[in-house]
């Protein structure tokens, strides 16, 4: 009975420390991707992963000299593994594309999974029983092991806190249990006069007894085992899958939703680029992103309004009133500077464009029919005077980078 309540505690033990690291890794998502606040991210999750180590180093405590340990204080890597997936992710989701950045953020990758790969192994270690641990000798104040306990990790052995049915009574001590099974004596004839505490008694040793709704040949140890050897061989997974990504691209396999990052790799198939611009044909590291790409990283603004990282700082309302001015002035200007443009007048006419317009290109017809375009093919054209303009899709141009012009 003794294994399966020691092992219910390592279990808890478990579950406290991958939670507490999974606090890590999700803070990381969170506060970089959500917040967008870079020292936050840094910050939090540490403080998260100082408690993890005190966690680890309170808890495991190799206590039998004769246990050969394979990965020694190895357990603290999971802790360290958060520094390269924070630096990672801080390359991943930095303002400007850089190609050493790119690579860099593999390895940070890489650095991370191997270190969580040890550190599940550790704890692999750590969990299985030792076949032949006598613990300490037993005296007053201090922990013992029973003689015949097996199958005991030794490293939990500090803080199992498990009271044992002693081996012998100090002088006035009383084993009621033991009493009344045999039928009174101790405690009983103490009180009645009978006898007086004398010497040390040694009691029988109780064979322990499984609890009556064990499964026969079902060991605990092996059932907390193949729970701590399911984490390395997923984080092994882990690491043939970046390789598979650094070969082919990050959606060689899945593209990325519409909400999702710029990948590093490949761009994303129709609809999900539809006016989000994920990525082009060639690999990241080939050439730098173009500022179309780029404008969603700005956190879905518009390329001539401000931005975050101090490039554009005007307020919105006025640099619109502005740009609005100064287009206005600039074609008045062209105009005038057209011979066969004598008397055109600039005017402004009202037509309803399709919900979440954003268009890059103009071109103009004959008749007064003009069609604006989006970099990614998405229109909409017009007869100057009607009330709606007509929306329309370019097809075919998903492998082909941004539109650039319009005749």
């Amino acid at each position: 009975y003794y294994q399966y309540d020691i092992y219910a505690r390592v279990c808890i033990f478990l579950g406290f420390v991958h939670y507490v690291q999974a606090l890590c890794y999700y803070g990381l998502g969170h506060i970089n991707i959500e917040l967008r606040a870079f020292w936050v991210s840094y910050g939090c999750v540490f403080v998260i992963a100082m408690l993890m180590t005190l966690l680890l180093r309170f808890d495991i405590v190799p206590s039998n000299p004769d246990k050969k340990q394979y990965l020694p204080r190895c357990e603290y890597l999971g802790p360290l593994a958060v520094l390269p997936a924070a630096i990672g992710m801080s390359l991943d989701f930095k303002v400007e594309f850089d190609p050493t950045s790119v690579a860099v953020c593999w390895v940070m990758i890489y650095i991370a999974y191997i270190l969580q790969l040890v550190y599940a192994l550790r704890i692999l270690e750590i969990v299985l029983p030792d076949e032949a641990f006598a613990g300490t000798a037993e005296r007053l104040g201090a922990t013992f092991l029973p003689e015949g306990w097996r199958k005991v990790p030794s490293s939990f052995y500090h803080v199992l806190y498990f009271v044992a049915p002693p081996t012998k009574l100090q002088p006035g001590q009383h084993d009621l249990v033991r009493e009344i099974k045999n039928g009174g004596g101790g405690a009983y004839d103490e009180v009645l006069g009978r006898s007086k505490p004398s010497v040390t008694a040694v009691v029988d040793a109780v064979e322990p007894q499984e609890p009556v709704f064990a499964v026969p040949k079902t060991e605990p140890w092996k059932l907390v085992a193949t729970i701590a050897g399911v984490l390395p061989i997923g984080w092994m997974f882990l690491i043939f899958g970046t390789t598979i990504d650094v070969a082919l691209g990050e959606q060689a396999l899945l593209t990325a939703p519409h909400w999702s990052r710029p990948p590093m790799t490949r761009l994303s198939k129709e609809p999900h680029e539809l006016g989000t611009p994920l990525g082009f044909p060639w690999p990241a590291g080939d050439r730098p992103w173009l500022p179309e790409q780029m404008a969603w990283h700005e956190e879905k603004r518009h390329a001539n309004m401000f931005n975050l990282g101090g490039r554009r700082l005007e307020e919105a309302s006025a640099s619109s009133k502005a740009s609005k001015a100064a287009l206005a002035a600039a074609v008045q200007g062209l105009l005038d500077a057209i011979p066969a443009a004598d008397g055109a007048v600039l005017a402004q006419e009202r037509i309803s464009w399709p919900a979440f317009f954003e268009p890059k290109l103009l071109a103009c017809g004959r008749a007064g029919r003009v069609a604006a375009l989006t970099s990614r093919g998405f229109g909409a054209s017009a007869q100057l005077g009607a009330p709606a303009a007509e929306a329309f899709s370019l097809a075919g141009l998903t492998d082909y980078p941004p539109l650039v012009g319009a005749a």
